[in-house]
């Protein structure tokens, strides 16, 4: 609705200015000797994924969350939990309360709310020709599905490993499960369709569905947890 999408951009833009003006006076403050401060820009607001009483932005390739109890703001970079910068995509899996975050570079972080920390490079290390990069995030039960440029990586959140790895041999721009069947969308052979019941290791049992569509990127963001957006 109307209202809806005017709440989630005076929320963005509320995000957007808390988050800088804390970042102004933390600059102020003075830094201990021998110790290094980031400062990370957080002028555009790309992804929300609320987490109970905590919002996790990325912004600008950059990574914080909004408290909504105490209306305080946290910061992470690699000074204080994470193993890496230049931060792609964010993914909240409520099943295992894990914040997935992924990185340029293909490697991410698996975070818990309690700052606990697994770096995963999986993908980062395979050995594959051409471009590697992650493109969207699908939290399903305790799993998390990657749409990578050769395929769909299939990550377990609670035993912090990989599972399979679908080799599409296709850049995988989104993917998406409904009922006993996981959908697979490339710009280059439309939607791909697999079967759960069928060995999908094997690329030739994935069949078209139906023509290519881009995602639809969402005016705002619900919050499950207590029926608002953001």
């Amino acid at each position: 609705t109307m209202t809806s999408k005017l709440y989630s951009t005076t929320m963005k833009r509320f995000l957007t200015t808390l988050l800088l003006l804390q970042a102004v006076i933390g600059s102020a403050l003075p830094l201990p000797v021998g110790t290094w401060r980031i400062f990370s820009s957080y002028s555009t607001i790309e992804e929300i994924e609320p987490a109970g009483k905590d919002i996790y932005v990325l912004a600008s390739a950059s990574l914080y969350s909004y408290n909504t109890a105490d209306a305080s703001i946290t910061t992470y970079d690699r000074t204080t939990c994470l193993n890496n910068a230049d931060i792609t995509h964010i993914k909240w899996v409520p099943t295992t309360r894990v914040l997935i975050i992924t990185y340029s570079d293909t490697s991410f972080d698996i975070m818990t709310a309690g700052q606990d920390i697994t770096y995963n490079t999986d993908i980062k290390d395979k050995s594959i020709g051409g471009e590697k990069r992650i493109n969207h995030i699908l939290a399903y039960g305790q799993y998390a599905y990657l749409s990578t440029t050769f395929g769909i990586v299939k990550f377990d959140t609670r035993n912090m490993y990989v599972t399979d790895s679908y080799m599409l041999g296709c850049n995988v721009s989104y993917c998406y499960i409904d009922g006993n069947s996981i959908y697979a969308a490339t710009e280059e052979r439309g939607i791909l369709r697999g079967n759960f019941t069928d060995n999908l290791l094997d690329k030739n049992q994935w069949h078209y569905a139906k023509p290519y569509a881009p995602a639809e990127k969402p005016a705002y963001t619900p919050d499950v947890t207590n029926g608002c957006y953001w």
